[in-house]
């Protein structure tokens, strides 16, 4: 059984989440209203989705080859970067229908083909924490996290492009299902985006080849 002090705890821990969400949530508003006003807008927004991991490892570069001081400078990133995340990641599930196919099937390809690097550096950390033994567990743990999160993160956006193109009629429902499942698992999420980026492709080269037949 908890104590009173483990259930403040627990308590403070997720009040912190709820707000943090929350803080997510308002931001998609003005996301939302933005995108609409100017399309163009759209990938910039979700260029953080893109640069995610990177975002850690510049972080602790900093700390370790800048500032040893700096330590709390990966938990400052943790608290900014997530609520504009989920932002990004709201405001696209609300305009799914009218998001450009093109477009949004290309930035799911490119997420998920620029976190490789991130996911190799991952490993190699993780490889060099097993081999510090007890020591090198926060680097096992820090590795591990951060790849989870990654891959949520990238696979959710990849599943709202999935919604998308599904609904603009460019992919089959037995390939939304089969992308949508595919986007949360390692290496296979990496052709399942390049696979509907062709079907996608293809279907507006064939749009496009009826409209030319008909004039």
């Amino acid at each position: 059984q908890m104590d009173s002090e483990e259930l403040l705890g627990l308590l403070e821990i997720i009040g912190f989440f709820v707000v943090w969400f929350g803080v997510g949530f308002g931001l998609s508003f003005p996301f939302t209203a933005l995108v609409k006003k100017h399309p163009k807008l759209y990938t910039p927004l979700n260029l953080l989705i893109t640069l995610y991991p990177y975002g850690y490892m510049l972080t602790i570069l900093a700390v370790f080859l800048i500032d040893e001081d700096a330590g709390i400078l990966p938990f400052i990133v943790f608290l900014v970067l997530h609520p504009i995340i989920w932002a990004s990641l709201i405001m696209d599930f609300r305009i799914r229908k009218s998001v450009n196919c093109k477009t949004v099937s290309t930035l799911s390809m490119v997420n998920k083909l620029v976190h490789i690097p991130a996911y190799i550096f991952h490993f190699v950390m993780g490889l060099f924490g097993s081999l510090l033994s007890v020591w090198g567990i926060g680097f096992v743990l820090f590795a591990i996290i951060i790849d989870l999160i990654t891959i949520a993160i990238s696979g959710t956006f990849s599943l709202i492009a999935t919604l998308s193109l599904y609904k603009q009629k460019k992919i089959t429902l037995p390939v939304a299902i089969a992308a949508s499942i595919a986007s949360y698992i390692y290496c296979i999420d990496i052709v399942a985006v390049i696979v509907v980026k062709i079907m996608v492709s293809n279907a507006e080269k064939t749009t496009q080849t009826s409209i030319d037949t008909h004039l």
